[in-house]
């Protein structure tokens, strides 16, 4: 996925955005969960759970980074809408990457 990812946000249509780290699936290791995984990466970058944002597309993913302290942001998707995102804890809602400018700035 990081790669993949990468190079979404790396396309010059998405250039509205820009992001100081990006962890995707790939950077999971088995055996922890994804609070920690969360805490570790905040840690690892000198970041507060304040000063950070998740974006996830499932209702777990707003569920862990509510746990973490992070700002839970859903990415609206065919498998999860808008409303089941938010009743799952997500603050806010986007429909592509590039609205999370309007969200940050």
């Amino acid at each position: 996925y990081s790669s993949i990812v990468s190079k979404i946000l790396k396309n010059k249509k998405n250039k509205s955005v820009n992001f100081d780290v990006v962890y995707t699936w790939d950077d999971v290791k088995k055996g922890i969960t994804k609070k920690d995984l969360i805490l570790r990466i905040l840690k690892k970058n000198k970041v507060q759970p304040k000063e950070a944002i998740y974006v996830g597309d499932m209702p777990k993913d707003m569920k862990y980074s509510k746990q973490a302290g992070v700002l839970p942001v859903g990415l609206v998707s065919k498998n999860y809408s808008r409303n089941k995102l938010f009743k799952s804890g997500a603050e806010y809602t986007i429909d592509n990457i590039d609205d999370l400018k309007g969200l940050l700035f």
